[in-house]
């Protein structure tokens, strides 16, 4: 018999993925526990596009995607070289019930799923860190580390963490959403294979009266992928890809950085490289002369675990999986991952499936992501394709911001088709 206090699903992180995984469960009649190794999430963080299923999940959870303020509608996709527009995708020709994606900022998300677990008496608990767990076969006995930062250290002050207190759990599963140092698939000894070379990114957030309105702009030239971003508040965003010499490191904090792009060294990614990389790569955008609030050099991995889990410990979201940015196909595949796994663990719990389901979790998701990573190999233009696409396909998919037959619809617009039967039938927000 299991306590009512104990947890019947417990969820490992607290950034999108996590929160979303607990109100599902919670949708569920699930008892849930969420916990975070962090403090609180950060107070700026980067935005990000919502896909059109993805809004569609929000809605079957009371989260009304056209009342969410403080975000900027996207219809449209628009493919650029340095010398003009070349193709587009039209979002708003998908037969969706929300045709669009929606660039939002990732605290602001965050900030709507914490209030809607909120109003359902369900509460992060922050500062708490998964340490092991056994899994017998039937449950699993768990044990959770509240920690507190401490100051040690005499001329320069430095915070640690402390543990303050164990909590021991018998949770029937857990849920690993804890982002791509994940404790959860360590603990699992499941690794991740690498697809394809780092991409490093100078992000630049800025004012301008030319700011892209309900259109991402994603410029391919030489090799490298550049997007304009709109942003709320009339704001814009311009992500280049750019060569660092030497290392970059694990740049994936939001902060102004000392770093070194190109040749030259700065202080910090300048105003005056912004103009210097719009005036090589998109002159047709003018002159990026409005104030920049924020800058920061970032580096994105292709990456997918080689398995999603084992036993009763699974993964969702970027513990799983990384990829590039442009598309934000990670976070919305998980997003997805999510409203599929924690079904599966209701059901397994309530006798309604067996353990065998998540083997069949795996492979779906493994084969949604051999798509996206481009490992496949079953996309092709078509004959009516325009040369530019035939030349720059590959580019294009990681930069299609929808999933299963929108995803297809999408890389249909511009002429591109699958080859593989049942490439663009993944399960829809509301049924596997």
């Amino acid at each position: 018999m299991f306590s009512t206090h104990e947890p019947e699903v417990l969820v490992v992180g607290a950034g999108p993925v996590g929160l979303l995984s607990a109100l599902c469960l919670d949708e569920e009649s699930i008892r849930v526990q969420i916990i975070d190794k962090e403090r609180r999430p950060a107070s700026h963080s980067y935005a990000l596009a919502l896909h059109p299923r993805s809004l569609q999940v929000l809605a079957d959870l009371g989260i009304d995607p056209e009342s969410i303020d403080q975000t900027a509608r996207v219809d449209t996709v628009a493919f650029y070289d340095s010398a003009g527009r070349r193709s587009e995708m039209k979002l708003g020709d998908l037969p969706v019930r929300y045709p669009y994606a929606l660039v939002i900022r990732q605290s602001r998300l965050e900030q709507l799923l914490e209030h809607e677990l909120a109003r359902r008496k369900i509460h992060v608990d922050w500062c708490h860190r998964l340490s092991e767990w056994t899994d017998t076969g039937t449950e699993l006995s768990a044990t959770i580390e509240k920690v507190d930062a401490v100051s040690t250290g005499y001329a320069v002050q430095v915070s640690e963490s402390q543990v303050v207190s164990r909590i021991s759990r018998r949770p029937r599963f857990i849920l690993g959403a804890d982002g791509h140092h994940s404790i959860v698939r360590r603990r699992l000894g499941i690794d991740c294979e690498t697809h394809g070379d780092p991409q490093v990114f100078g992000v630049f957030e800025f004012d301008s009266e030319a700011e892209p309105r309900n259109e991402i702009r994603v410029v391919l030239e030489h090799g490298r992928t550049n997007v304009l971003w709109p942003l709320p508040d009339g704001r814009a965003r311009w992500s280049f890809q750019v060569e660092t010499q030497g290392s970059a490191g694990e740049f994936r904090h939001k902060s102004r950085l000392a770093v070194q792009v190109g040749p030259d060294y700065f202080p910090h990614l300048t105003p005056e490289l912004l103009q210097d990389l719009v005036g090589t790569r998109a002159p047709w955008f003018g002159a990026a002369d409005g104030t920049v609030y924020w800058s920061v050099l970032a580096r994105f991995e292709r990456r997918l675990a080689h398995r999603y889990g084992d036993g009763r410990a699974w993964l969702a979201g970027d513990s799983a999986h990384l990829t590039g940015p442009v598309g934000v196909q990670s976070m919305n595949v998980g997003l997805l991952e999510a409203r599929d796994l924690t079904r599966r663990m209701a059901n397994c719990h309530r006798g309604q499936e067996s353990l065998e389901t998540f083997d069949a979790y795996d492979r779906r998701q493994r084969e949604v992501w051999s798509r996206l990573l481009g490992t496949d190999r079953s996309a092709r233009p078509t004959e009516k394709a325009a040369q530019w696409v035939k030349e720059h396909w590959g580019e294009m998919v990681p930069c299609i911001p929808a999933t299963g037959s929108e995803f297809c619809q999408l890389a249909a617009q511009v002429g591109l088709q699958y080859e593989e039967e049942g490439a663009c039938d993944s399960p829809s927000p509301e049924a596997r």
